[in-house]
């Protein structure tokens, strides 16, 4: 689980729950089995769906 402090636009501020290089799927997670290998792509990318700035609620714990 990850520890969200802050949003701005699609920008989060994860304040715990990763280690360095760890990264988090923001979108399609719902449809991916656990331990499924998913391959990054940055969302800036053509191909990429533009983000939707949101997460499942069981997904993100606020302070």
């Amino acid at each position: 689980m990850i520890s969200v402090d802050r949003t701005v636009g699609n920008q989060w501020w994860v304040s715990s729950g990763l280690k360095a290089n760890e990264q988090v799927v923001v979108e399609g997670g719902q449809k991916t089995p656990v331990g499924t290998e998913v391959s990054v792509q940055n969302a800036d990318s053509p191909n990429s769906p533009s983000p939707s700035g949101t997460v499942a609620a069981a997904d993100v714990k606020e302070r």
